[in-house]
């Protein structure tokens, strides 16, 4: 009995995969147990299995660490390979160290190392930080190749963007049209007023669009780009932090004018919630409705006094307490004027027309600027074809040398001056083309609006969640007007029961005044109301994005 050694075994895969199919696991398991065959001494009790683990550390291997906790019941370890125990050399020295302090020999099947011995031990030490080192060398050369692969458009992250698959064999993205078209459906409720964890609850399982993955879907996969993180830096691709950031072209899921009012819209709700979250009372203008002076959001409370309750707008304190511009507002006049003054400019026909020719160039306007686009390139051809007779004049010697140079400063300021010209010309082109793009955008949401509406009395009845989608519409979700200033209401007192207030929507621009319950009040021996071709008190701080009103001298 005194001759009966016991043994006992340890293997390991790194992946899960491995770990599944086992066929390496059962490889190192059928070479330890030949080896115990071979000898009748060898007496071989458990062998230890870490299956679908890294070699990195041993805090994270719990059969190793079962191993070393039972080391005094264990006369002689087999372990298949080096690479098994551990691929980092400081790991394995100090795992050894541990067995041998217990008098456990080591023996390595595959390099038929006996780390009992002085040679052995040396040999031992020597490999183990060859193979660190080889294993270093061989992630690091797959790491690149993974780089080289992703910088030349291929995927080689086992990622793709949700709705996109790769076709390695033709090297083309393939867009999923049936998730595109659920996705779609998605933003589009969202962006007329829905909530987005409402929106994702409602979506069958299978497409795994869920709140989180929908959130993260418009945030980061949703355009024509699509970006992947990857450790270790390199040269070749741009960096952030620790991490390179690879942009792969794929097939867009939303195009650019829809992606831009999803991400207006999630900017909106981040500050302006629909629902006030102590009171749980609704409030239509909440996010929408500012304080005229220093531009604020007025927020919503609600006032109960035994059966009764009013519903107002109210100016927040703090900092800004000393601003008594609009102090508090009704909320049920300022809602019912703002939803009549969008139908007298949206939904009524004449006034809808009106609103259009106000804001946007006629067509004249883009005819004429497309053909001094035209006119600017020709000129602009023909000085850089003056400047090339220049440089054939000096070669041949037909003209002195500070007649040449002479000539080329003057080509050189109308060339600047044209170019000048042509890129002007070209923005407002441009311009006049996304305007374009908004009237005919306006349009569609007015003859949507008529279908789902059809009347004022409908109109005035409309849900809550109507009226948000509405307002959306109205306001571009959070957008900034031409003159920098954020779309929505702007409101003070003027007098008693008297408010003037101005709104700048996508689609219209105006000041009305509010008296009790007229929304359009005038009367022009009212000393209290102000001159409303004066706007000089209505300004924005370009610094700060506030309003402010400047002290005004006698």
């Amino acid at each position: 009995m005194s001759n009966i050694i016991r043994v006992a075994g340890y293997t390991r895969v790194s992946t899960i995969r491995q770990s599944e199919e086992g066929e390496s696991l059962k490889t190192q398991e059928a070479a330890i147990k030949r080896y115990c065959d071979a000898y009748k001494q060898l007496k071989l009790g458990e062998i230890y299995c870490d299956a679908g683990i890294s070699g990195g550390t041993t805090s994270k291997r719990p059969a190793l660490l079962k191993l070393l906790h039972d080391r005094k019941n264990i006369d002689l370890l087999l372990v298949n390979d080096l690479s098994r125990l551990g691929r980092n050399t400081r790991e394995l020295l100090n795992n050894v160290e541990e067995l041998r302090k217990a008098d456990v020999k080591i023996h390595f099947l595959e390099e038929r190392m006996d780390i009992g011995t002085d040679s052995g031990n040396l040999t031992f030490i020597v490999l183990s930080a060859v193979a660190e080192f080889i294993r270093k060398s061989t992630a690091k050369a797959s790491h690149s190749n993974k780089i080289a692969r992703c910088v030349s458009g291929i995927p080689a992250t086992g990622k793709t963007p949700w709705g996109r698959t790769y076709d390695k064999e033709n090297n083309v993205w393939i867009l999923d049209e049936e998730k595109k078209s659920v996705f779609v459906n998605a933003i589009d409720e969202f962006i007329n007023g829905g909530s987005l964890r409402e929106i994702g609850s409602n979506i069958p399982k299978k497409y795994n669009l869920t709140y989180g993955n929908l959130y993260k879907v418009l945030k980061t996969a949703a355009g024509s780009t699509w970006q992947v993180k990857l450790k270790e830096k390199t040269v070749d691709v741009e960096k952030d932090g620790k991490f390179q950031i690879i942009t792969f072209n794929v097939p867009p899921l939303l195009d650019e004018g829809k992606l831009k009012l999803a991400y207006e819209k999630l900017a909106f709700n981040k500050t302006n919630p629909r629902i006030d979250a102590e009171k749980k009372e609704l409030y239509l203008l909440r996010g929408y409705l500012r304080c005229w002076t220093c531009g604020k959001s007025l927020f919503g409370q609600c006032q109960k006094n035994g059966k009764y309750k009013s519903n107002y707008y109210h100016h927040p304190s703090g900092k800004w307490q000393n601003c008594q511009s609009a102090p508090f507002v009704s909320l049920e006049k300022i809602e019912n004027a703002i939803l009549r003054v969008i139908w007298e400019n949206t939904m009524d026909e004449d006034g809808f027309n009106e609103a259009l020719q106000s804001k946007f160039p006629s067509p004249e306007k883009k005819l004429d600027l497309t053909a001094l686009v035209l006119r600017k390139e020709k000129e602009l051809c023909k000085i850089k074809s003056d400047k090339a007779k220049l440089v054939d004049a000096l070669l041949k010697g037909t003209l002195t040398e500070n007649t040449i140079k002479a000539k080329e400063l003057e080509l050189i300021k109308e060339e600047q001056l044209v170019s000048g010209q042509l890129e002007r010309s070209k923005k407002s082109l441009t311009e006049i083309e996304n305007d374009q793009e908004v009237e005919k955008r306006l349009r569609e949401i007015r003859t949507e609006l008529l279908d789902y509406f059809s009347s004022w009395d409908y109109f005035d009845h409309m849900t809550f969640k109507d009226k948000r989608r509405l307002l959306h519409s109205t306001f571009g979700h959070g957008g900034i007007s031409e003159d920098n200033i954020p779309y929505g209401v702007y409101i003070r007192r003027i007098g008693k029961s008297k408010y003037e207030y101005r709104i700048v929507a996508v689609l219209f621009e105006g000041e009305q005044i509010l008296y009790k319950d007229d929304y359009d009040y005038y009367d022009a021996n009212d000393p209290e109301i102000p001159d409303m071709l004066d706007r000089s008190d209505f300004l924005v701080n370009k610094a700060s994005g506030l309003f402010t009103k400047p002290e005004r001298t006698e």
